[in-house]
């Protein structure tokens, strides 16, 4: 019985052994993957303030685009004054050109009845 017994505490040693050498392996996996966990960790934190900075820039980017937008509507209504204006001075000009015309037409018709009056009063005058 006691050879039995030997073999039967033999036998829970070395079961107790493979339980030790397999929970110390469990814990070194354990610690492993806690280091990579925190390395991951870090990585996320880097990848948030990276994600972060983007975001602000993307903000930036969208405020310029708006005030680009803004800045071409204006452009737009500026543009419209300007035409509004020119064609304001087109037709000035047109009616300054009329005016001249009338001008030289009433000049012309003013010269003829001066040479009229002129042959008149060379009549009289002889």
């Amino acid at each position: 019985m006691e050879i039995a017994l030997v073999v039967g505490i033999g036998e829970i040693n070395s079961t107790i052994s493979v339980i030790v050498q397999s929970i110390v392996d469990s814990s070194d996996q354990m610690n492993a993957n806690a280091k990579k966990v925190e390395e991951l960790s870090g990585t996320a934190i880097g990848v948030e303030e990276k994600i972060t900075e983007l975001s602000s820039v993307m903000g930036e980017a969208v405020v310029m685009a708006d005030k680009t937008v803004e800045n071409y509507i204006q452009t737009g209504k500026d543009t419209e004054r300007i035409i509004d204006g020119i064609s304001k001075v087109n037709d000035l000009s047109s009616k300054n050109a009329r005016s001249v015309e009338e001008i030289a037409s009433s000049a012309d018709h003013m010269n003829k009845m001066t040479e009229t009056l002129n042959a008149k009063l060379s009549e009289f005058r002889t």
